[in-house]
């Protein structure tokens, strides 16, 4: 990778006038110091400029080494067996790009299974609410104990706990299914394709599926000769330096300071 320094460093520009004649050429006499022209020929204009101040780029070349602004390993939240892989090593690829797809019908089997544990659930605190009212009404005539009208109270109470136990099982196991599907988190260029269809993943553990480097901002090293070392630390006192990199091969540079 090319870096390119330009440095914008003020000067002085003097413009000089002169005047000769339409063919380039003055003659002058040995005494007077005239300058003699011919009859028919016109003077030549002069032009005056005034001297003025202007400012041009400095620029030095180094050669640098990009470093990837951000390193992300992507791993899978929950075990399975990939089905699909849908990058490649070197893609550019973009925040939310699908990258990897796990097996989805163990995850659909829990989910159904918890589904119906709901259902059955759901019933049994419907009858055990039905109960509680009859057994309510019972211990307002006085014909039962209290002791068996707190237990059907309790019972009405177990089976509602036991509902929503079985709805949070229902959006653990929504939230296992997404994790099916694995997205890039961040901007970025694919590493190495280190996993392929038919391979067992584990959760957040070895292999990692893919590492992603952002290079869209990203670091440059490089190292310039030391008599450059004055001016540029001269000229970075009174304005931030334009530093443009330009990858090998590459036309379009990435500008920075």
């Amino acid at each position: 990778m090319v870096i390119v320094f330009k440095i914008v460093a003020p000067i002085s520009l003097l413009v000089l006038a002169g005047c000769a004649d339409s063919n380039g050429a003055a003659q002058t006499s040995g005494g007077s110091g005239a300058v003699e022209r011919t009859a028919n020929k016109s003077a030549v204009p002069v032009v005056v400029s005034k001297v003025q101040r202007s400012s041009f780029p400095v620029e030095l070349r180094a050669i640098g080494t990009g470093q990837a602004f951000k390193t992300v390993s992507v791993e899978s939240q929950v075990a399975g067996i990939v089905k699909e892989v849908h990058f490649h090593q070197g893609q550019l690829i973009h925040q939310g790009d699908l990258l990897v797809t796990l097996d989805k019908q163990p995850f659909l089997a829990s989910l159904a299974q918890a589904e119906a544990a709901l259902a059955r659930d759901k019933a049994q605190a419907q009858l055990s609410h039905a109960e509680l009212g009859r057994y309510s009404e019972l211990d307002k005539q006085g014909i039962i104990s209290k002791q068996e009208y707190e237990q059907s109270v309790a019972t009405s109470a177990a089976a509602q706990a036991t509902v929503q136990a079985d709805e949070a099982a229902i959006q653990t196991a929504k939230i296992q299914l997404s994790y099916c599907s694995i997205y890039a988190p961040i901007d970025g260029v694919a590493g190495a394709q280190l996993v392929y269809p038919g391979t067992t993943v584990k959760a957040n553990d070895l292999p990692i599926l893919v590492v992603i480097n952002q290079i869209s901002p990203i670091y440059v090293d490089f190292a310039v000769p030391q008599q450059y070392l004055g001016p540029i630390k001269s000229f970075m006192s009174r304005s931030p330096l334009v530093v443009e990199a330009t990858p090998p091969g590459g036309s379009a540079a990435e500008k920075g300071v």
